[in-house]
């Protein structure tokens, strides 16, 4: 399968822009998947959210994307770099 890279360039229309996930973001993404809304309608995200779920979630990117098996992106202000979410393409039917 082809490799899923990043583009050389981040996307941004200037207010977000889209990069892959570093652990800078662990606490950000940990945060974030301790909100009850999102747990709600994330099923696969375990009870309470911890440190290591995301430290390990983001050091799996690499190895998918060199598989071509999936693509996962923070979304991120553009000034600030803060994240807003994040998007993510799996299962691919090449």
């Amino acid at each position: 399968m082809p490799r899923i890279d990043p583009p050389v360039e981040p996307l941004t229309d200037g207010a977000v822009l889209l990069r892959p996930f570093t652990l800078d973001d662990v606490a950000s993404v940990t945060n974030a998947c301790n909100d009850p809304g999102i747990h709600r309608w994330t099923l696969t995200l375990p009870w309470p959210y911890r440190e290591h779920h995301p430290r390990d979630w983001i050091a799996s990117h690499e190895e998918k994307r060199a598989q071509g098996t999936s693509g996962q992106f923070a979304v991120v202000d553009a000034a600030d770099d803060r994240l807003l979410g994040s998007l993510g393409f799996d299962q691919f039917d090449w």
